[in-house]
């Protein structure tokens, strides 16, 4: 068979797992990439050092995409994801998920974000919150805060921009990465970090909450457009009735005061960006009653 061929190939000539083609493909994103799970598990067991393996996972096509970012980006299923995980160890996986990918702004060829893995996670609305759970698992506390601490180019962690992102997986998502074993002070630090522009994760969805209500635009709906016009599987995004993303973000906004105690949710509400806009100033503009609610 095919595969016998390949394993008989790959036992005569280690070095072929590092040849690339044209395209800057190994074998190994080739195979994520033709969704030939078999192939993978193979060449995953071919490699006994994980110096080796993690240089092999690391490599980048053409397009500045690891074999991590293919499988996230296009993954039905978690099968690879999971045979990845289970030849690596945390401190291996860390690197892995800091490495970045290009994703180029629809519409603006000269503009770019620049996402880890958990950041792609976020945007695979098939089984996004399945794949992040997989990828921070058995992680330790000080682990999965490091991993949720990585920020893209606007200074966004992945919790900003499952925010940002209100689709089917998000809530989800969100719910996973503040679980255990983080801790109550790390919750707080990853919910009070702020991006480039000062903005925490209320700020982002209270005023994309009131641009969708009112047709206002501030600071966190010109990241949305870019991210539901995302040629990929969340363009079903572009559909939903602005009510339906407010309703989507009130869930989310429910996740973070529900994992605070009333003071911490009062220093969220009163930080101020670098406008010297603070979420409660956002909030009271919002002058539907889903918004009331939180007042």
């Amino acid at each position: 068979s095919t595969i016998n061929l390949f394993t008989k190939a790959l036992s005569s000539n280690q070095k072929f797992l590092f040849d690339v083609d044209y395209d800057g493909n190994s074998a190994l994103h080739l195979a994520i990439k033709g969704r030939k799970a078999e192939f993978v598990q193979t060449l995953l067991e071919r490699l006994t050092s994980e110096k080796c393996l993690l240089a092999l996972l690391c490599s980048q096509d053409d397009i500045a995409q690891s074999v991590l970012h293919s499988e996230v980006i296009s993954c039905k299923d978690t099968q690879i994801i999971q045979a990845i995980r289970n030849v690596i160890s945390n401190s291996s996986r860390l690197l892995l998920l800091q490495q970045m990918t290009i994703v180029p702004l629809s519409g603006d060829c000269n503009a770019v974000f620049q996402w880890s893995p958990l950041h792609l996670a976020i945007m695979n609305e098939t089984i996004g919150d399945k794949v992040l759970k997989l990828l921070l698992s058995s992680l330790t506390g000080d682990e999965r805060e490091q991993a949720l601490m990585i920020r893209d180019n606007t200074g966004g962690t992945v919790l900003h921009l499952a925010m940002s992102a209100p689709n089917r997986v998000a809530k989800e998502a969100f719910q996973a990465m503040l679980a255990e074993p983080l801790t109550y002070k790390q919750k707080v630090s990853l919910l009070s970090t702020q991006n480039n522009e000062g903005c925490n994760v209320l700020h982002i969805a209270f005023d994309a909450m009131n641009s969708n209500i009112t047709g206002y635009d501030d600071i966190g709906s010109q990241v949305e457009k870019r991210i539901w016009s995302w040629p990929g599987e969340h363009n079903s995004l572009t559909g939903l009735s602005p009510m339906k993303l407010v309703y989507l973000k009130r869930e989310l906004i429910m996740c973070v005061l529900d994992s605070l105690n009333p003071k911490d949710i009062l220093m969220l509400l009163n930080t101020a960006n670098n406008n010297g806009r603070t979420p409660l100033s956002i909030l009271t503009m919002i002058s539907h009653s889903t918004a009331q609610q939180f007042i």
